[in-house]
């Protein structure tokens, strides 16, 4: 008999925190259940966080919870995802939406579904801002998703290519976008930046004429108008030599982030403590520390001047 009542008491109370963490989750409308993140940029834990890592952790949602959604809740979950505009901070749409899959269960669990792509390609005339409609649009490239959509958008991106050369003169190939983005978006990139990310310092408006390998090891300045995709010939044809320590280097690479910067103040050897300046893709630059961005700060590697 004890041990019955000890299994019952054991049940109610699994049974009562998975009630307490739906209730701080799940926002009950009279029509329908719409996801709400327990943790948002107002609020005083997000702007505790120092890193990336901790703003992912925070937004997870548990296995149980996330398979019991419906696909109409999960687009919400996603379309809701605090981080969801980091999606615009990488050079290559690939590496975005495969990042998005490794932090968002959300997403994870949305593209498995038979019905998302029709139900996320629906919600584009609900967009509420420009930004948000270019988002879903990238969402719908997911593998399993685009097989589903034959056309996202009726404009193709034009560009031209171009050749700039690196310090010891090895050529380099970069890509000439132009600007892609109105005023209205710029802002609203920008203050999402602001907001996602309170620790960072905002330098620049965003942009789609540069992105962060030239912004680094090509030009800083805001008149830069080359995309670069691949930086290696910096790192490999002497031009720049690899440093043990953030404190005798000038720029840093994150191997795992497909991302540059260039070191702004370093005052230890630990290289995910260091400050650096750097472009976030078409997005804004900012000062921030090296493991406070969207970008993987596992392989870091930093360079000075041969």
């Amino acid at each position: 008999m004890k041990k019955t009542l000890s299994f019952l008491l054991i049940l109610l109370l699994i049974f009562s925190s998975v009630i307490s963490y739906a209730d701080t989750t799940v926002k009950m409308n009279q029509d329908s259940e719409t996801f709400k993140y327990k943790i948002s940029a107002e609020s005083n834990e997000w702007k505790s966080f120092n890193s990336h890592d901790e703003m992912v952790q925070a937004c997870r949602i548990p296995s149980n919870v996330v398979s019991k959604m419906t696909t109409e809740e999960l687009v919400d979950a996603v379309l809701s995802y605090p981080l969801l505009y980091d999606v615009h901070f990488f050079n290559k749409t690939e590496d975005a939406i495969e990042q998005l899959k490794q932090n968002s269960d959300a997403f994870y669990e949305l593209i498995n579904r038979k019905d998302a792509a029709r139900i996320l390609l629906g919600s584009i005339k609900n967009a509420e801002s420009s930004l948000q409609e270019k988002t879903i649009k990238l969402l719908l490239e997911e593998e399993n998703l685009s097989k589903h959509i034959y056309n996202t958008d009726d404009v193709g991106i034009l560009s031209s290519t171009a050749t700039v050369y690196t310090p010891n003169g090895s050529a380099v190939s970069v890509i000439i976008y132009g600007e892609e983005y109105t005023q209205q978006e710029k802002d609203e990139f920008d203050n999402y930046t602001k907001a996602q990310y309170p620790k960072a310092t905002f330098v620049s408006s965003s942009t789609t004429n540069y992105n962060c390998h030239s912004y680094a090891w090509y030009s800083s300045s805001t008149t830069n108008k080359y995309w670069m995709n691949n930086p290696s010939k910096y790192m490999t044809d002497g031009s720049y030599i690899e440093k043990s320590s953030p404190m005798s280097a000038t720029h840093m690479y994150y191997s795992s982030g497909d991302h540059s910067a260039k070191i702004y103040d370093a005052t230890s050897n630990v290289k995910g403590n260091a400050t650096v300046i750097s472009k976030w893709g078409p997005g804004p630059v900012m000062i921030h520390k090296a493991s406070y961005s969207p970008y993987s700060s596992v392989n870091l590697s930093v360079w000075s001047r041969n």
